[in-house]
């Protein structure tokens, strides 16, 4: 076949690729019975569930409040699937603030997540506020997963999907920021505002900005901004397996985590702190900004809790 017939027919493909990426708009009037159109739009649980939206799509949320529809529903769960060329995005309206959070009068038993995706992935969250409605701050149970009852309080993102990004988010007031554990694959936290997240308890303070596993591909966390939550800013941590391996974690902003606590120990905890039995593989700490108050005796920066004979730790400054 000559190669121009061949260059055209690379050239109609392409087209015919890129014009498949369509637009859908979901609002919290719109319904499941829309068509996903800025005139008729979908409700976020259609949105959310597989069918009408493939990889390369963009799902624009109107400005609003959204939570679960039942009362009884824990979490606003995403079963979404992208691929790693065509990621599904997921993002405000251009000038529209849109906020995910529990529903006011949750009944249910079991701890919420105000944002779920353990299946499908290879979708990006862009511009979305996470929070909780709820003022409660202390639990009198000690220990890291007090119940709902103990501590009415949900908490904020939990990612077990590959290629999912959190990007520009604003994170507050939940039992903690985001969890990105070893079935996110290749995820990314970037330049995402994360505070106030956590608890009081007899023995410490709990709940991190970001707490993180990885045992396949990359996790990426950078340019994020994360301050004041009750426990630590970022906190690399595994127990009974090797799952910290291969993280790139550079120009974040990481200060007064572990301050607002009034547990007994009232120093600071660290800022970034990975650890916790295996040893560390291929991690890159570069170029972060971590500050603590000077008349507080707290480490910013430990990568040896519980871990030894690390292998490939990098830490550096410009």
């Amino acid at each position: 076949m000559p190669v121009a017939i061949l260059c055209i027919m690379a050239v109609l493909l392409g087209a015919s690729l890129s014009v498949r990426a369509a637009d859908f708009y979901v609002s919290n009037t719109g319904s499941s019975s829309g068509n996903g159109s800025i005139g008729n739009p979908w409700d976020l649980f259609t949105a959310f569930n597989p069918g009408a939206v493939n990889p390369g799509d963009t799902i624009w949320l109107r400005g609003g409040v959204y939570w679960p529809r039942v009362s009884s529903w824990e979490s606003l769960e995403c079963y979404l699937q992208g691929t790693a060329n065509a990621p599904i995005i997921v993002r405000n309206y251009p000038g529209e603030h849109v906020i995910l959070q529990n529903h006011p009068q949750y009944n249910g038993t079991t701890v919420p997540y105000v944002l779920l995706m353990k299946t499908g992935g290879y979708v990006w969250f862009w511009g979305i506020e996470i929070r909780s409605t709820n003022t409660t701050r202390y639990t009198s149970t000690t220990g890291s997963v007090p119940s709902y009852s103990q501590l009415p309080l949900p908490s904020s993102v939990q990612i077990g999907a590959p290629g999912v990004k959190l990007i520009n988010m604003i994170i507050h007031d939940t039992r903690g920021g985001p969890g990105l554990f070893a079935g996110a694959v290749n995820a990314e936290a970037y330049s995402c505002i994360i505070y106030n997240n956590g608890w009081n308890a007899p023995d410490r303070g709990h709940g991190h900005g970001l707490y993180v596993q990885n045992l396949n591909g990359l996790m990426h966390l950078s340019d994020n901004i994360i301050f004041t939550q009750f426990g630590l800013g970022i906190h690399g941590y595994t127990e009974g397996g090797s799952s910290l391996k291969h993280f790139l974690v550079e120009h974040n902003v990481v200060f007064n985590n572990g301050r607002i606590a009034t547990y007994p120990d009232r120093n600071i905890k660290e800022q970034i702190l990975f650890g916790g039995g295996p040893p560390i593989q291929d991690l890159n700490i570069l170029n972060n900004y971590v500050y603590v108050p000077l008349d507080q005796n707290s480490s910013p920066l430990r990568l040896d809790y519980a871990a030894s004979s690390n292998d490939n730790v990098v830490v550096e400054t410009e």
